[in-house]
């Protein structure tokens, strides 16, 4: 019975988690409960209203402790009771901060049953059931092994209410000093364009965290000062060009300056790359601001920032080639393009035999650079061995831990995808 529940608290969770990044594209509704810094939101609300809604089709016997108060007790004295926070996090939802969740669990009597907590911009859900275990994404965790404070990484964060009267900050502080600790914090741009102000954050630990979690290669990326990363982009850019890569003011690149704070060297939009100069470059920080050089940054700054997150990611490169156009056109039915059997494979990052196969996929492009950067994320934390994606007749993408394994990736997939087509690849799809 117990799984019963889990799976209704899942279904539920993730039902109002779609509510949730709905209403994040959406100006906050903003409403105060009683002081300055408790506050809800229409997303609170509807979220709410929602899972209520649903829990009692479900279980009409059971009394719900929800929020926002909609929530009811057992017309039958039930010793069941459903506790609904609908957005955990509201604070960081009206600010932009992607940190925030749908938490859900079940009790009977003083002994809870089934509990989920569901991220819905990074489709993150932990579930638990009482004798079961606890479940990240559906694979098994468990607690650290870590057995004392001194080698622990601590995080926390602070009480909406009573601020003045908590110790939190002093226990914090005091804590702090006996391992590694971290404030609780967890971010990524929202905005349909990085020209436009962005609600802004950070995210460098997080960042660190997901891609060891998820078992992403922790390469060590060669950081350069802005003005050297811009003139090497710069002959990148122009070399791509002669190759006919990067032809009018197509592609875009970046590279690293500083992991934290989070700052890339991009370049700026509207450029012809074959005549790229450094002083075209602008640095941006983590929430596609820009923070040195004149000008916009490219509209696709969000995919690279969500490049540089999920690969932890030195450089970034994104050519537009008659090759990829052909090819992420004719195999976008098949989701992807499958190199398999060339001696070239071997030049990629961890690859050391041409029996290698390596899946290219190809995502569907849009001008809505926030839901394609959540596409971008979620298909690389799917797969984790590729080194490059493409847009649908709009250009590869790939990356390195520096510059120069970066442009190494573009030269072979380019050089790939010129042969599958050359070969009529793209006529046998």
């Amino acid at each position: 019975m117990t799984k019963n529940y889990l799976e209704a608290a899942i279904e539920i969770a993730q039902e109002a988690g779609k509510i949730l990044v709905e209403e994040s594209s959406r100006p906050p509704d903003i409403r105060y409960k009683g002081d300055e810094v408790d506050i809800v939101t229409q997303a609170d609300k509807r979220s709410e209203q929602a899972i209520v809604s649903r829990l009692t089709k479900y279980f009409p016997e059971h009394a719900i402790a929800a929020e926002e108060g909609t929530g009811h007790e057992s017309a039958s004295a039930s010793e069941f009771r459903w506790h609904v926070d609908p957005l955990d996090g509201t604070t960081n939802f009206a600010h932009g901060y992607p940190c925030f969740s749908v938490s859900i669990a079940l009790a009977q009597r003083d002994a809870l049953l089934a509990a989920v907590v569901f991220n819905p911009f990074y489709k993150e859900l932990f579930a638990a059931a009482r004798g079961e275990g606890a479940t990240f994404n559906g694979k098994k965790i468990h607690v650290s092994k870590v057995a004392t404070l001194s080698t622990s990484l601590l995080c926390t964060g602070f009480p909406v209410r009573n601020r003045k009267a908590s110790a939190n900050l002093q226990y914090y502080g005091e804590f702090t000093q006996r391992s590694h600790s971290s404030m609780k914090r967890c971010a990524r741009p929202r905005s349909k364009s990085p020209a436009a102000p962005l609600r802004r954050g950070t995210e460098p630990l997080r960042s660190k965290l997901f891609s060891a979690r998820q078992g992403v290669r922790m390469a060590k990326s060669n950081t350069l000062s802005f003005s050297k990363a811009a003139a090497a982009l710069a002959e990148i850019g122009k070399n791509f060009y002669t190759r006919g890569w990067v032809l009018g003011t197509s592609g875009n690149f970046s590279a690293v300056t500083s992991h934290e704070p989070l700052r890339l060297a991009i370049t700026s939009t509207g450029l012809d790359k074959g005549n790229l100069t450094p002083a075209q470059f602008l640095e941006i920080d983590d929430g596609a601001h820009v923070v040195r050089g004149n000008g916009r940054p490219s509209a696709e700054a969000l995919l690279h920032l969500a490049i540089v997150r999920c690969r932890n990611a030195g450089a970034v490169l994104h050519t537009h080639s008659v090759w990829s156009t052909v090819l992420s056109g004719a195999h976008a039915s098949h989701g992807g393009i499958a190199l398999e059997g060339y001696e070239m494979l071997k030049g990629l990052e961890g690859v050391r035999t041409h029996k290698h196969r390596e899946w290219l996929p190809i995502l569907e492009n849009s001008q809505d650079m926030v839901e394609l950067a959540e596409r971008v994320s979620k298909t690389l934390q799917e797969s984790q061995g590729i080194h490059g994606f493409l847009l649908r007749e709009h250009g590869l993408y790939t990356w390195g831990a520096n510059l120069h394994e970066a442009k190494r990736h573009v030269e072979i997939l380019e050089f790939l995808m010129e042969v599958l087509v050359r070969s009529g690849a793209a006529r046998t799809a």
